[in-house]
């Protein structure tokens, strides 16, 4: 069994406990309808269920999110999925795929796919200036984030923006790079580095995918500003760098694909089913 929850008894010499059957009993897959996003509030993204088949989700405007296990572990479904969330939320998704799209290549009709390193070192020099636009609007009109400000009635909107990285270490791994390339890789971790300590209240967000986020393939002052962490198959060390603790390689059977482990503060984990979402959507939307 899983402990969700531990309360007090009838007296101190009982707890009450709220179990569930163990992560081996969940389906193998959930399909992702919108359904999903019925009873969430806007910009609230559901990853999947729990034992219990409570959704498991994600608010996108307290901070930045980070997917990570082992090679078909199931986190580019895992991120398909809240990416196409965003944009029926009304976000724009910007994403980077530096191993030639082919993965995205559907999505190009639908948002921004970045492709290469020459071509993302722009955007994010754009992305940083509409951060440092939104901060003064913001700062001039004594609002807290955008979305106090986009409260006010007929107002100009600012719009969510989520900047999603497939495979995190394809575009910050400096291992074997030459000069010249190694240079635009120190040059893209400052714009995104500055995003991830700044964003949140001027609405831009992180959503970084991995198989290992540790000091080569994701740098320590942006994974500090991850408020969201999910971890899939992964072993000892894997979930450790994610977690901070073994949840994922003790809590997810092997071979379990789309599973995760979502790190809910302190020493609180909720081992969950992450939907599964079709491609499809993306042709008939």
């Amino acid at each position: 069994l899983t402990i969700l929850e531990v309360e007090n008894g009838q007296d101190n010499q009982h707890i009450k406990l709220t179990t569930a059957p163990p992560a081996s009993t969940l389906p193998t897959k959930i399909l992702w309808t919108p359904d999903c996003m019925m009873d969430l509030k806007p910009f609230v993204l559901a990853l999947g269920v729990d034992c219990a088949g409570r959704q498991v989700t994600w608010d996108l405007r307290q901070g930045h999110g980070v997917l990570a296990g082992m090679t078909v572990s199931g986190k580019s479904v895992a991120l398909r999925c809240l990416l196409y969330q965003c944009i029926t939320w009304g976000a724009v998704p910007i994403i980077v795929d530096l191993k030639g799209g082919v993965g995205f290549s559907r999505w190009a009709k639908k948002c921004r796919v970045i492709t290469s390193i020459e071509d993302l070192l722009p955007v994010l020099e754009e992305l940083s200036t509409e951060m440092a636009h939104r901060e003064k609007v913001l700062a001039e009109r004594h609002y807290q984030d955008i979305d106090e400000y986009n409260a006010r009635p007929k107002a100009h909107r600012f719009d969510h923006i989520v900047l999603a990285i497939d495979e995190a270490a394809e575009l910050f791994d400096k291992t074997g790079a030459g000069k010249a390339h190694k240079a635009m890789i120190e040059q893209a971790e400052q714009y995104i580095t500055s995003i991830a300590r700044r964003g949140r209240a001027s609405g831009l967000h992180l959503l970084l995918s991995t198989q290992r986020p540790d000091s080569n393939t994701l740098p320590p002052q942006i994974k500090a500003n991850v408020s969201f962490s999910a971890c899939g198959m992964a072993n000892e060390v894997l979930s450790k760098i994610v977690l901070d603790s073994t949840a994922a390689a003790d809590l997810i059977p092997r071979g379990k694909q789309g599973c995760f482990v979502v790190s809910q503060g302190a020493d609180n984990y909720v081992v969950t089913q992450a939907y599964y979402f079709d491609e499809w959507r993306l042709d008939y939307d």
